[in-house]
């Protein structure tokens, strides 16, 4: 594998995706993928060491994004895509009349922007929740690499089937399932989703607001604070402004699947 890289070993970068959206943040280059503690759940995560050093090298562009600032927006071109460090983000697609959806939460070591794969433009925006922080992966660099090193293609497919099948969990939740059901499912999956990471499996805290958790699961704002404050006096849930804690992880679960 050949890399053009600078005198510091950084790959040459022309442009980047979003750059143009002044708000978003600053960027810039800390140690590589060998000492991330995200590193399990990311794209290098099975790579030996001589290709994870080459992984590094093009991966070692971070931005940081403020909180609200877009990382990209709809119809930029695919010209990278972004692995969370830090922080969250929200994604969102406007429809036909013009109404904005959010289709999905992204946390630390999730993967924005292989939507575009298929044609080469961001269908939706991508919205820091909170001051975050992403690397920064050029796509014909990640395209070069994995044509070369089968693990890592592996890895981008099965980044691919993550996200049809969380689009297709949404689907099943926005079609099936009444209003405590959806809530109790995207609790529980950022639950999950954060115990990956190491954080306790039986308290979250929220970083996006109840509007945005209702415009996400297709309810309303007033529904989503009644049914978080049914599942509280039915002891399934503690409460406290913005941090969640499962008292009855089981019954939650249960009330989820019904």
């Amino acid at each position: 594998m050949a890399y053009a890289h600078t005198a510091a070993g950084v790959p040459v970068i022309s442009g980047l995706a979003g750059s143009t959206h002044s708000d978003a943040g600053e960027v810039h280059r800390p140690p590589g993928c060998d000492s991330c503690t995200l590193r399990s759940g990311c794209l290098p995560r099975d790579l030996e060491q001589a290709d994870l050093d080459a992984y590094s090298a093009i991966a070692r562009l971070k931005r940081t994004i403020r909180r609200s600032a877009a990382l990209f927006r709809a119809g930029d071109p695919l010209v990278a895509i972004y692995i969370v460090r830090s922080g969250t983000f929200k994604t969102m697609s406007t429809c036909d009349c013009g109404k904005q959806g959010i289709t999905g939460f992204y946390l630390p070591g999730d993967i924005i922007g292989l939507d575009a794969f298929n044609d080469s433009v961001h269908p939706y925006d991508a919205i820091a929740l909170e001051e975050s922080e992403v690397c920064v992966i050029l796509i014909q660099q990640l395209q070069r690499m994995a044509s070369a090193v089968p693990v890592l293609q592996k890895q981008i497919v099965r980044a691919l089937s993550r996200e049809v099948s969380r689009a297709q969990t949404l689907l099943l939740t926005m079609g099936c399932m009444d209003a405590e059901q959806r809530v109790a499912q995207l609790l529980l999956s950022l639950a999950e989703r954060y115990h990956r990471l190491g954080y306790a499996g039986d308290a979250l805290l929220l970083h996006m607001t109840r509007d945005e958790i209702a415009n996400h699961l297709g309810l309303s704002s007033e529904t989503v604070s009644r049914v978080i404050s049914r599942m509280r006096r039915k002891g399934l849930l503690t409460v406290h402004q913005r941090h969640i804690g499962f008292t009855d992880p089981a019954r939650l679960i249960a009330a989820s699947a019904r």
